[in-house]
């Protein structure tokens, strides 16, 4: 099923809501919250939710964000690559 550009935009905004709400600010933050998050969405009448799980990468893991819809399956998804960042 294809999304509206409104429907990405709410998306977008639905994960960084979930990303500020929960205090995820760093790779150590991410590894605490390896699981599945529920989203509740109203505007777009069904529960949707973000998946965060680690999975391998060239330099050895990966943080991925998978937001998950029941209509769209995976329209967004956000891979952190932890040995990228600087400290």
């Amino acid at each position: 099923m294809k999304i509206t550009h409104k429907e990405l935009r709410k998306i977008a905004a639905n994960l960084l809501s979930l990303i500020n709400k929960d205090k995820i600010d760093s790779a150590d933050s991410l590894e605490e919250k390896l699981r599945s998050f529920p989203i509740i969405d109203i505007d777009m009448g069904h529960s949707e939710y973000v998946s965060i799980s680690k999975r391998p990468s060239e330099e050895a893991f990966a943080y991925t964000l998978s937001y998950i819809t029941p209509s769209s399956g995976i329209p967004m998804e956000i891979r952190i690559n932890p040995t990228l960042i600087l400290h």
